[in-house]
């Protein structure tokens, strides 16, 4: 009988990618980490150690030339990563070596560094960075190093080793040129420091033996507390959609345009000008929503939470009894956000982290996000950001300002309902109009109503 052969993974436990790896690193390879100072190399190479020690009880060993001990120790705390506690479990191991080092010098480390491994029956290594060793040896000699010592340490002891090399800014080479070629996948970490607002990080993954990966590249975060994370393109879940089940506005006229109310799950552009009343709209269907049971977040880029607080005061909400029921105010700065990080953040920090189930997320304020990001970068950050709530079941509200009324963002395409708020003036008086432009799974006739406020503030829409 012919023997099958099968490939055994080496998860990483970097939060995003073991999902686009179909299941992390192939067991005993050798990977090249490459990046500029900043990029997070020591952060995604000290989560792919501690996780594999705790989550999976493989030991590890990370090799720094430069860091000390106390100093790596104290940076990974920060990320909640208690290497200290591991090594006292004896799962993890801390080699320090100096900068300077000599042909010598890198022949008694490699011994060490066998003798390590073999007495902790250590599973991962990490190699930061093999740098020094390059520059000390050459091209050729370290070719040959790294291929008799750390490929043969990884075959014969099924050991999975990242290598870091560092790639100074503005560089495009990896290394010497020949690192790449004798490691089974090769990482390219960057940032771009080009864009305004928060830097954008970027991994490339050039080579992964015995895997197919998209020539893309996926945005990541390093975030406090937490450290490393990958935010892979979001895709379309089989989500069941049932029509007959509706999230309403509660707010008069608009339900009845809407045929009962927005679909759940679905996705709503509210746009119009400057003081066309779309904030007093979403602030009513996000507060009656609460009231009537729902978990409601309301993000907002360009208003302060006491703001939006006292214009639901002036609409008539007690604030402490949404803020009991379930309401969730949030302003985040446009300028601190890239866009992976963004719909992480929605997710994690508004959705997920608490435990009652979240019906409703509103977010305004997206033109000063759109002020920051370039079109095509403001368009797919939406759709992520929609695609990934959609994906959980959640309707989604966006308030966006038009400079001009003939303005037609691209988001229109994305979303499921498009509503369009104008002004108009009527001698001396100012009249709202609004038209409910675009509704999926809805028969609309596309014509314009009134939209008035009552002496609080309160939206309603009727007939012109």
């Amino acid at each position: 009988m012919q023997a099958r052969y099968y490939i055994e993974r080496c998860p990483t436990g970097v939060p995003g990618f073991d999902e686009i790896t179909q299941g992390g690193f192939i067991r005993g390879s050798l990977v090249l980490l490459a990046g500029a100072p900043g990029t997070g190399k020591s952060a995604f190479a000290a989560r792919f150690l501690y996780e594999g020690a705790l989550r999976w009880g493989e030991p590890g060993v990370y090799v720094s030339f430069a860091e000390t001990k106390n100093k790596f120790y104290a940076f990974m705390r920060n990320f909640n990563m208690d290497f200290e506690e591991l090594e006292k479990k004896g799962l993890f191991k801390f080699l320090q070596l100096p900068t300077t080092i000599s042909r010598e010098a890198i022949s008694s480390f490699m011994e060490i560094l066998f003798n390590t491994i073999i007495s902790m029956n250590a599973k991962r290594l990490v190699i930061d960075s093999i740098t020094p060793i390059a520059q000390v040896l050459g091209p050729i000699e370290t070719r040959a190093t790294l291929h008799n010592a750390l490929y043969n340490l990884a075959n014969l002891y099924n050991v999975t080793i990242i290598m870091i090399q560092d790639i100074p800014i503005g560089s495009n080479r990896i290394g010497y040129g020949v690192e790449e070629f004798i490691v089974d996948a090769v990482i390219v970490l960057n940032l771009d420091y080009t864009k305004p607002g928060a830097y954008r990080r970027y991994m490339n993954i050039l080579k992964f033996r015995g895997t197919w990966i998209s020539d893309i590249a996926i945005e990541y975060s390093i975030v406090s507390g937490i450290g490393f994370i990958l935010h892979p393109p979001v895709t379309f879940r089989n989500i069941y959609v049932n029509r007959s089940r509706r999230l309403r506005t509660y707010i008069r006229g608009l339900d009845e345009l809407l045929g009962g109310g927005l679909v759940k799950g679905s996705s709503t552009l509210v746009e119009g000008v400057s003081g066309s009343g779309k904030t007093l709209l979403t602030l009513t269907i996000a507060a009656e929503n609460v009231l009537h049971g729902e978990n409601v977040f309301y993000l907002s880029f360009d208003e302060p939470s006491s703001q939006l607080k006292e214009t639901l005061k002036l609409l008539g909400y007690n604030i402490e009894e949404l803020e009991r029921k379930g309401l969730k105010i949030i302003c985040m700065d446009p300028y601190d956000v890239s866009p992976g990080k963004l719909r992480w953040w929605v997710l994690q920090n508004l959705v997920f982290k608490d435990t009652r189930l979240v019906g409703l997320v509103v977010i305004d304020g997206l033109s000063a996000l759109q002020r920051i990001f370039d079109e095509k970068e403001f368009t797919r950050t939406i759709e992520e950001l929609v695609m990934n709530l959609k994906n959980e079941s959640i309707s989604t509200i966006l308030n966006l300002s038009l400079k001009h009324r003939e303005d037609r963002p691209s988001l229109e395409t994305l979303v499921d309902n498009v509503i369009l708020i104008d002004l108009r003036f009527e001698g001396t008086k100012l009249e709202r109009r609004a038209m409910l432009l675009k509704s999926r799974m809805n028969i609309i006739k596309g014509e314009w109503h009134r939209l008035t406020l009552d002496e609080r503030g309160r939206p309603t829409i009727e007939p012109l």
